[in-house]
């Protein structure tokens, strides 16, 4: 038996040895003459473990050193990349623009969503605005990471051409179903989580991907706006987003049946997305 403290709090030592054992460590109390309890544990091994808990029940800094994700270690390699450079600044120059210098209305009207032959570009302009300081920084920070790990590896063709469908065809959906009154790069920003999420599902050897954690967080954001608790957002944009970026990863190369799973995925998450607005918005306003 070692021991790693001594503690007159008799409640506060059984604590930190009920901790121990849950993490099937062998831990045990021993009463001091001096009114003092030592706190033991049965192997030298687990002392770090057990001084370790024992400063956090007193209420101590961790000394624990956490590891970074070997997935975030790789995407964290992606330089921010040049294309993706000027999606950001265009965003921010707007936002900034939008919230701070009373130019709203007249990016709005420029902007905004309207299928015109006269502006064919407000089919996707409207990514580039945002309108709360959280929806561009959620927005910008996933774009630095996705959005250049897409450019670094398929080229800034492959990254233009990936951003006009996806944000087009989502601000088209969006705005057929719910109307014009949306912005936001969200839609983008699902399909790199749909793309990066499916291309590793298909080619384990992809290195780009999040750690599944982070795709679980995303996904249950995803599914959390539809019931309104964060206000109006763009779930049909989102949808066909994540629904069209989860397809935009078929792959000739991938085994048949996996590309058939990947296709029905992303064909349900954009088809639903659709029709569950369609029917908030239209057959039931």
């Amino acid at each position: 038996m070692v021991e790693f403290g001594r503690l007159k709090d008799k409640e506060v030592s059984r604590k930190v040895i009920k901790t121990l054992q849950e993490a099937n460590i062998k831990a045990y109390l021993e009463e001091r003459e001096d009114g003092q309890v030592s706190l033991m544990v049965e192997k030298e091994s687990d002392i770090n473990e057990a001084q370790e808990v024992l400063r956090v029940a007193l209420g101590m800094p961790s000394n624990r050193v956490y590891e970074v994700e070997s997935e975030w270690k790789n995407i964290s390699r992606v330089p921010l990349t040049d294309l993706n450079k000027i999606f950001i600044f265009i965003s921010v120059c707007l936002t900034i623009g939008i919230l701070f210098l009373g130019l709203h209305d007249g990016i709005f009207k420029a902007l905004s969503f309207k299928l015109s032959w006269k502006e064919p570009w407000r089919i996707f302009t409207p990514v580039f605005m945002h309108f709360s300081f959280l929806h561009i920084l959620f927005n910008m920070l996933w774009m630095k990471d996705l959005g250049s790990v897409l450019e670094f590896t398929k080229g800034k063709a492959y990254f233009l051409f990936f951003c006009v469908i996806v944000g087009s065809l989502s601000n088209l959906a969006q705005g057929f179903i719910v109307g014009p009154n949306f912005g936001g790069m969200s839609g983008i920003v699902y399909g790199f989580v749909g793309y990066t999420w499916a291309k590793a599902y298909l080619d384990p050897a992809f290195e780009f991907k999040l750690p599944k954690r982070d795709y679980l967080i995303l996904f249950g954001f995803y599914l959390l706006c539809y019931t309104g608790l964060i206000g109006k957002i763009a779930n049909v944009a989102h949808g066909v987003g994540l629904g069209l970026g989860i397809m935009y990863a078929l792959s000739i190369k991938a085994d048949a049946l996996k590309n058939l799973k990947v296709f029905a995925i992303g064909f349900v998450i954009l088809v639903s997305a659709c029709l569950i607005e369609y029917y908030r918005f239209v057959l039931h306003p």
